[in-house]
C-alpha cells in the first residue's frame, strides 16, 4: 500500500530527492520553476522536465547547476527549441539531455497507429471515439 499525502509546492520543492515536470504551459506555468524554487530544493534534488520547455526558467537552471545548488536535472525539452549548439546546459555533466523524442519506440509507433487506425473506423460507423475528452 502507498503511503500518500498531498503538499503545498512550496513543501514538495523542499523535500522532495526527484521533482519531474508534467504539465501544460500557460500563463500559470511559465516559469513556474525558477530561482525561487531553485533555492528551496535539496542541494541532492533532482529536476527532470519531459513536458514543457518554458516550464523552466532555463538561466535559474543554469545557475542552480552550476552553484551546485541541486544535484542535475534530466531535460527532454528545452526553453528554445531546437536547442542552440552553444547552449551551456549541453556542455553541462551533470545534465543529461535527451532529443523530445525520449518516448518514441517502435512500440508506441505501433499501438499509436493502431489507436488512430480504430478511431477512424469508429467514426465512419458512427461510434464515439476512444480517449475523447469532450
Amino acid at each position: 500500500q502507498l503511503s500518500l499525502k498531498s503538499v503545498s509546492l512550496d513543501e514538495l520543492f523542499e523535500t522532495s530527492d526527484i521533482i519531474t515536470s508534467h504539465m501544460p504551459l500557460n500563463d500559470q506555468t511559465f516559469h513556474m520553476i525558477n530561482s525561487d524554487r531553485f533555492s528551496q530544493m535539496k542541494s541532492s534534488s533532482i529536476l527532470i522536465n519531459t513536458s514543457r520547455g518554458e516550464i523552466i526558467d532555463e538561466k535559474a537552471l543554469i545557475s542552480a547547476l552550476d552553484s551546485h545548488e541541486i544535484l542535475g536535472a534530466g531535460l527532454d525539452v528545452f526553453e528554445t527549441e531546437p536547442i542552440q549548439a552553444d547552449n551551456p546546459l549541453l556542455k553541462m555533466n551533470n545534465v543529461i539531455v535527451t532529443p523530445h523524442v525520449a518516448g518514441t519506440t517502435w512500440d508506441t509507433w505501433a499501438r499509436r497507429s493502431q489507436f488512430a487506425f480504430s478511431n477512424m473506423i469508429r467514426i465512419i460507423d458512427g461510434d464515439k471515439i476512444l480517449g475523447q475528452i469532450n
